[in-house]
């Protein structure tokens, strides 16, 4: 099994083939390697989670809740999870970026294990993995005798969450709601099986229902705040998914040296004070700039071009003011630029605002690399600010 950090796919030829059954119930993801046994529990206490991603550098692993807190009776607290549970000696669960992707594989996994699941993930602007649905592996289907289909696939649990009801339809009797699902139950006489859920939490597909539409841009229910930046992150390399922005890594490049441009942020207009409206993590849901600030357009300029730029508009601005935002530790560019566009409309501010940018890493456990990181940005920050 070979996992490749560019493609998020195991890749494993063999004689079965399976598809992903995706699961539309709650699920919750961990940094294995940064996460306790203790922290993990009162997350699940909190909040009813069916589906549980244990995530490492290298890979994915999915649990249900309940196999993870049997898991957890014979484990000291204060365990990370990725050693209590030996992640290092499991078999990962496989990863795709799509939710009808097909994977093959010599041997068909074992049932109730990680291995017999599947998680779809993608990667953000900054590189960073984020978790979109989850599923069980499942073969491929055939056709019995009178034309029902069936579909093969491992006996997965079925945690707590939703209440099944097992019902037959009549034959003849018309049913009230009839959706495609049951008019073929019907026709064929067959078991379906109908599920009620009892609660929704999480952020796995909405259970069925469509999802929101986009609202049409042109009505304008969000203002564009033009924030001019600074920064010395390296830039990451274009890919068809930026849609032409531009985008900076969590780190220094080599040489180092100053970036500069112009970045468009999105705010509703129903923007609350002191808040950067972003989607939920533990919902799935669409960006709308109606609701939820977004980067429009980044585009580069180069020294002379920002600087004259930067002159005009600060020159045709009320009052000829500019103010200069310089972020803490554990930001990325993009949430940096985002608070820069919030602090401008919440304090209404008539000028101009600028952003430096330094290179944090982005990671709660990296201070002492932050610290070390915007010592070395002063000698860049200094005659920037000096520039007139």
């Amino acid at each position: 099994m070979v996992y490749s950090s560019t493609e998020p796919t195991f890749a494993v030829e063999g004689p079965v083939r399976l598809s992903i059954r995706i699961d539309a119930r709650s699920f919750v993801v961990f940094d294995a390697e940064r996460t306790t046994i203790a922290r993990a529990l009162i997350v699940l206490g909190a909040q009813r989670f069916v589906w549980v991603v244990l995530q490492t550098e290298q890979a994915f692993f999915l649990f249900s809740r309940d196999e993870l807190r049997k898991l957890f009776e014979k484990a000291k607290r204060s365990s990370l999870l990725v050693a209590a549970l030996g992640l290092a000696k499991r078999r990962p669960s496989v990863v795709v970026s799509r939710r009808d992707a097909k994977v093959s594989m010599e041997v068909m996994p074992a049932d109730d294990t990680p291995a017999c699941r599947a998680v779809v993930a993608s990667k953000n602007a900054a590189g960073e993995w984020r978790v979109l649905a989850v599923g069980t592996l499942r073969k491929a289907t055939r056709t019995r005798a009178g034309g029902v289909r069936v579909t093969e696939r491992p006996a997965v649990p079925q945690p707590a969450g939703r209440e099944f009801v097992r019902r037959r339809l009549p034959a003849k009797k018309a049913v009230a709601r009839k959706t495609p699902a049951k008019k073929a139950a019907k026709k064929s006489g067959r078991f379906v099986i109908i599920a009620r859920k009892r609660f929704g939490f999480g952020f796995g597909e909405s259970g069925g229902q469509p999802r929101p539409e986009k609202k049409d841009e042109n009505a304008k229910d969000y203002e564009t705040v033009d924030v001019f930046y600074a920064t010395d992150r390296e830039q990451k390399a274009a890919t068809s998914a930026d849609n032409g922005l531009v985008t900076f890594l969590n780190q220094l490049p080599d040489p180092v040296q100053l970036s500069y441009g112009v970045c468009s942020v999105t705010v509703p207009r129903k923007h609350k004070l002191g808040k950067i409206e972003t989607p939920s993590i533990w919902t799935l849901k669409i960006q709308d700039r109606s609701r939820h600030f977004t980067i429009s357009a980044c585009a580069p300029r180069t020294k002379g071009e920002f600087f004259n730029q930067l002159r005009e508009r600060i020159g045709n601005s009320q009052g000829q003011s500019c103010f200069v935002f310089i972020h803490g530790y554990n930001v990325c560019f993009e949430d940096a630029a985002m608070r820069t566009a919030q602090l401008t409309k919440d304090l209404k501010f008539p000028g101009v605002p600028i952003l430096y940018s330094w290179a944090s890493a982005h990671r709660l456990s990296s201070y002492s690399q932050d610290e070390e990181t915007v010592s070395l940005t002063i000698k860049r920050l200094t005659p920037f600010l000096r520039t007139r």
